[in-house]
């Protein structure tokens, strides 16, 4: 028996309704950034406009100085916060988007599995050998798209905890070969 136009078509439906949730989850991520974006821009300019006035407000020399030396600190600290910000955007987007990629890879190999069952299912005599072969290779295919996702999976935990945690990827280590010109 061969898979009916229902089977097939459900099978697209999926597909799109996958997609549908991929671009729903990166319109909101670039809402999030335009926002973050914005809000950074506009605080920016606020900050500056009321510096200006500061300094062309009839200060003298050393206070000038003095209000140019304490923008140095507080830029620092929101240059960091914005970046803790644009950083988890970008992670919780590549979450959501991780989790919505595998949801979807399950259901559609569950589906085409059955299709496939479903197709060779009634093959003719003496055609054992070729279905076996093809279902091995498919078979195989979705192993290895396992074994490189989960592969690809830990590479991303990896990189994470090494952003979050700078300590740990040896950045101390290479300052130290470097000051010293020798490892420590």
């Amino acid at each position: 028996m061969y898979p009916t136009m229902t089977q097939v078509a459900e099978l697209q439906k999926t597909q799109i309704d996958a997609l549908h949730a991929v671009a729903g989850t990166l319109v909101a991520a670039t809402e999030r950034l335009a926002s973050l974006h914005f809000a950074a821009a506009r605080a920016w300019m606020l900050e500056a406009k009321q510096i200006t006035e500061n300094l062309f407000g009839g200060a003298e020399p050393q206070q000038a100085l003095a209000l140019v030396a304490e923008l140095v600190q507080p830029s620092t600290d929101k240059l960091a916060s914005y970046s803790r910000e644009l950083y988890g955007v970008a992670f919780g987007t590549q979450a959501e988007l991780s989790r919505i990629v595998e949801s979807r890879i399950a259901e559609g190999k569950d589906k085409i599995e059955g299709i496939v069952a479903l197709t060779f299912q009634d093959a003719p005599a003496g055609s054992e050998a070729t279905v076996s072969l093809l279902k091995n290779a498919i078979f195989a295919s979705n192993a290895a798209f396992d074994a490189i996702a989960k592969a690809a999976k830990q590479a991303f935990e990896m990189a994470e905890s090494n952003l979050t945690d700078p300590s740990s990827n040896g950045a101390g280590e290479v300052a130290v070969k470097h000051r010293g010109g020798r490892s420590a």
